[in-house]
């Protein structure tokens, strides 16, 4: 998983954080109206939640799988992957695909990709072991398996600059389902968490939606048991 933070944060309002993550946050102060910042009543998602692998999709291996399809994809249309403009073979290899030709890409293009591409999957997989803490203040989302702790504060927008995405970022509750959705517009990377709990206050399932160029939306289900409250 990434490591070391770097978080700023404009206000307590909208603020969130990522900790444990190679991550820059700035924090921005705009609200997002269609989320709210408390949750229908009765409804808390604290505790330690366990992964149940019979619910749940294996995510990152279909994710894997889905990211080198679209990456595939994007090099079969000729789109110019992102390379630097001080390199020979670089600038050959931009030319000639701009013209629609089927230049071949350098190996060390493709292996940033591949880097960056791993980078995305750690960050969008979800942990198999979680702790939650809801506060009247926010959510703090802590993977026990390792990984980026998020301490989100609803009703936000804001903007993290990661190794493969700048994204925009909003969370808040709809009814009693908390949301956070991630754009990025280079890149077309949309991503969807809702996270929902069972009645009983035993279940917790996440559905994450993931989309971008070349990709079509993919939706992946992770259903969590109490474990410790």
């Amino acid at each position: 998983m990434l490591a070391h933070v770097v978080v700023r944060s404009a206000r307590r309002f909208g603020k969130c954080a990522y900790a444990g993550a190679v991550l820059v946050w700035v924090a921005a102060c705009s609200s997002t109206p269609r989320l709210a910042e408390t949750p229908k009543a009765g409804i808390d998602l604290s505790g330690i939640w366990s992964t149940d692998l019979n619910r749940s999709d294996d995510v990152r291996a279909q994710l894997r799988r889905a990211l080198e399809q679209a990456h595939a994809k994007a090099h079969e249309s000729h789109e110019v992957p992102d390379m630097p403009s001080d390199d020979p073979l670089a600038n050959e290899t931009r030319a000639s695909r701009r013209k629609g030709e089927h230049a071949p890409i350098p190996g060390w293009v493709l292996e940033d990709e591949r880097a960056k591409r791993e980078d995305m999957i750690a960050a969008l997989v979800p942990a198999s072991k979680l702790q939650i803490k809801q506060t009247d203040h926010g959510i703090v989302f802590s993977p026990l398996t390792g990984g980026a702790v998020r301490d989100l504060t609803p009703a936000e927008r804001s903007t993290l600059f990661t190794s493969f995405a700048t994204l925009r970022i909003a969370c808040g509750w709809e009814g009693d389902t908390f949301y956070v959705e991630s754009r990025d517009g280079d890149s077309g990377l949309r991503t969807v968490e809702r996270y929902n709990l069972s009645d009983n206050g035993k279940t917790l399932q996440e559905s994450l939606q993931v989309e971008m160029r070349h990709l079509k939306q993919q939706t992946y289900k992770v259903v969590y048991v109490l474990v410790n409250q």
